[in-house]
């Protein structure tokens, strides 16, 4: 399935970044770089991780949310709301079949249910 690859999206956040890099310096391309690189960490999060039923045991035994954070670093998944939000949009427009929606959706909502209950122990 190519959980692993960078997302097309990346690339061409990528590319572009290239092209703007000439006009502006450095910056906005380490900006774009982790970037795409947090979205591919929460992609990796629902594909992964929400799927693994070790990393899921390891998840339910977090108390909160400062917890989660030191799970992130310890995992190397570091990603914010918006990117996990973003990182949703992008998996569903690459679900070939209704029953690959549902299974992301199931994973999305398990995950919502899941920082919900870091943040409201």
């Amino acid at each position: 399935m190519g959980m692993h690859r960078r997302c097309g999206v990346a690339a061409l956040i990528s590319k572009n970044a290239a092209k703007f890099e000439e006009r502006s310096g450095n910056c906005w391309r380490g900006f774009c770089e982790l970037w795409s690189m947090s979205i591919q960490n929460a992609m990796d999060f629902l594909l992964i991780h929400v799927e693994c039923p070790e990393s899921r045991d390891t998840l339910y035994k977090l108390n909160c949310f400062d917890d989660f954070r030191n799970w992130q670093i310890d995992h190397n998944n570091s990603f914010n709301w918006d990117e996990f939000d973003e990182s949703i949009n992008l998996l569903h427009v690459k679900c070939q079949t209704h029953e690959q929606a549902e299974r992301l959706m199931h994973n999305v909502d398990w995950a919502k249910m899941f920082f919900q209950s870091l943040t409201n122990p």
